[in-house]
């Protein structure tokens, strides 16, 4: 077994452990929406989320989210978070923004890839959701997470 530094100065993996490689993850294929989001509102798509054992771990999330809005709208944002509720924001160090910004016509539909990733310090095993949300002016359409084009996916690494 030997000891290998990781890109964070202070963190090692021991490689050749029964810890290498240590990881757990939850991937998607599928485009998850929800109808007729509401602004402000934080939604967990079809139950996407990952159980994290106890330990130091680096977590991390990619997903390629798409807002569209029925009628045409000058600015809106498309957020993404990994947060210990399935309906809320807990970390905002773990949320990603878009914003999108016209001043002389409208957007309807945006797509965005967004990712974050930082270190979790869990005393006991909890679960972590992928949660996505659409702020700005005008009705908003579906909220989606288009895994069918790019992996929706969560990871944790453990760290050490």
């Amino acid at each position: 077994m030997s000891l290998m530094a990781s890109e964070d100065a202070g963190e090692w993996i021991y490689v050749g452990s029964p810890f290498d490689p240590f990881e757990v993850d939850t991937v998607s294929t599928a485009i998850l929406t929800q109808g007729s989001a509401a602004l402000g509102t934080w939604y967990n798509l079809t139950g996407l989320n990952l159980v994290i054992p106890a330990g130091k771990w680096r977590v991390s999330y990619t997903v390629l989210q798409d807002a569209s809005f029925s009628t045409d709208t000058a600015n809106y944002q498309i957020s993404s978070t990994l947060s210990e509720t399935n309906n809320g924001e807990t970390d905002s160090s773990m949320t990603s923004v878009f914003i999108l910004q016209y001043t002389s016509y409208g957007v309807k539909r945006a797509f965005e890839t967004q990712q974050q990733e930082g270190i979790l310090t869990l005393s006991a095993s909890d679960t972590y959701y992928l949660n996505l949300k659409v702020d700005g002016v005008g009705t908003p359409g579906n909220l989606s997470a288009y895994g069918t084009l790019s992996d929706t996916r969560i990871t944790a690494k453990r760290v050490f």
